[in-house]
């Protein structure tokens, strides 16, 4: 069975020096995060990934949406699941 973590700083404070060092794909590669859910608008724009501490081009090219849980109707667009391809190759 797979396992849950909460990414957000405010809920799961152990991720708060990966975020504020734009490191957080270390963290997962390092927990052994394989998929993670968040809007699609947190990766289209670059002031929302180094706010979310996942700045880095290659874990972002290594998203691959498997679902995509909404139609675009709410502000924060397109809520989908990915899965991380290429957790390896991030440093």
């Amino acid at each position: 069975m797979g396992k849950s973590i909460n990414l957000d700083g405010l809920v799961n404070n152990e991720v708060y020096d990966y975020v504020v060092t734009n490191t957080l794909p270390q963290y997962m590669k390092h927990k052994g995060i394989t998929y993670i859910v968040d809007f699609e608008n947190m990766f289209l724009d670059q002031n929302r990934r180094v706010r979310g501490g996942f700045d880095n081009d290659v874990f972002i090219d290594s998203l691959k949406p498997i679902v995509v849980f909404d139609e675009g109707q709410y502000r924060w667009k397109h809520l989908t699941l990915y899965e991380i391809k290429y957790l390896n190759s991030i440093n």
